[in-house]
């Protein structure tokens, strides 16, 4: 483990002064050294890996299934396609005509908008049911992860 801290002291100490008791006492000054080193080589993996994902959905997945790898592979990210923010005004016989709410002499178009045609989420979490998870746990996780402003629910199947 500290076997660095060993031989750096071997090849810094000059020859005539590698005596035990130097070496002893040099190894018990550099060891807390190397315990920071260590632990920053730790936290280095860790960011490492952490940057290694970014929001985009397979890349989310294969995060996700990582995390919790008892799932085998069976979380999966579903998409939501936003619905059209327009709605338009005919009736069935006749065909869809593009055309928006609005009389000739205004200069602007009005649109007319339904916020319960929008699902109140972008993309919904599949879980297995026989998974055992810590919703919190996985919502902080995924939050780490995604697009912001994007909204996600967690179910299961």
């Amino acid at each position: 483990m500290f076997n660095y801290i060993t031989k750096f002291i071997q090849r810094m100490l000059p020859h005539f002064l590698r005596r035990k008791k130097h070496t002893i006492w040099l190894y018990v000054l550099l060891r807390p050294i190397g315990d920071v080193v260590e632990w920053f080589n730790i936290f280095k993996e860790k960011a490492r890996w952490a940057i290694a994902y970014n929001g985009q959905t397979l890349v989310l997945e294969l995060a996700l299934n990582d995390k919790w790898p008892d799932a085998l592979g069976g979380i999966y990210i579903e998409n939501q396609v936003p619905q059209s923010l327009v709605t338009y005004f005919y009736i069935n016989n006749e065909l869809p005509q593009v055309g928006y709410l609005y009389q000739s002499s205004e200069d602007y178009i009005t649109y007319v908008f339904d916020s319960n045609a929008m699902p109140p989420w972008d993309f919904i979490v599949w879980v297995p049911a026989a998974l055992t998870y810590n919703e919190e746990q996985m919502r902080a996780y995924v939050n780490q992860y995604k697009i912001a402003g994007k909204r996600f629910k967690i179910l299961t199947y």
